[in-house]
């Protein structure tokens, strides 16, 4: 029996496993079809960078008006919309259904930069980038979802309850961008809770606001 000599063993096992490695990571870009007329008649092309600085590309397909947005990412080897569980009939499905939708391509495959597909290592990057791009765009309340507020007032036992719902405001923005109508909310709720028996004086130019829940 010959001995193989251990730093021969380490070195093939080395050259093997980099070998393994080089194959796996190395993905060969595929085109770019259907194109994106082919989901909707109007697309933006989109760039944005990863949380980790590579450029991404994509497309974002814009509901008007919507409040949710879907972002479909691809498989290793693919693209944002080659791929084998048809992405680009999800999109138009979802974009019927009121979602806009943000197709984009990984590093490493279609447009984007990036060499390597890195096995799930890297690419969370560039999907988190590609939600707050999507968030961004949808201009959805990222903080407190208002299906929250509804859920609260639903729940609560106590009949005097009240939901108010302040159109075209971010977390925490009510006061800044309806002063008035705030102090008129929150001075009443004080004084009738409270049980003060005081009236209700609020700051001039107030107008009292039908727009509440419940």
């Amino acid at each position: 029996m010959v001995a193989v000599p251990v730093v021969a063993v380490v070195v093939a096992y080395g050259v093997i496993s980099f070998r393994v490695a080089e194959t796996v990571t190395q993905v060969e870009r595929v085109p770019l079809d259907p194109p994106a007329s082919s989901i909707a008649a109007t697309h933006e092309d989109v760039t944005f960078n990863s949380r980790d600085g590579i450029v991404l590309k994509g497309w974002w397909f814009e509901v008007a008006s919507a409040d949710r947005a879907v972002v479909i990412v691809h498989g290793r080897g693919r693209n944002r919309v080659n791929s084998d569980f048809m992405e680009a009939a999800i999109a138009r499905l979802l974009l019927v259904h009121g979602y806009s939708v943000l197709l984009f391509d990984l590093r490493g495959h279609g447009e984007s930069g990036g060499t390597r597909y890195t096995l799930g290592i890297e690419e969370p990057r560039d999907v988190l980038a590609a939600i707050d791009l999507a968030a961004s765009k949808a201009d959805i309340d990222t903080t407190v979802p208002l299906d929250h507020g509804y859920d609260l007032k639903a729940a609560s036992r106590n009949p005097r309850t009240e939901l108010w719902i302040v159109p075209g405001c971010e977390h925490v923005k009510a006061f800044a961008t309806h002063p008035d109508e705030w102090a008129q909310h929150v001075l009443s709720f004080l004084s009738r809770e409270l049980d003060t028996q005081k009236p209700v004086t609020a700051p001039a130019g107030i107008v009292a606001t039908s727009q509440r829940g419940g």
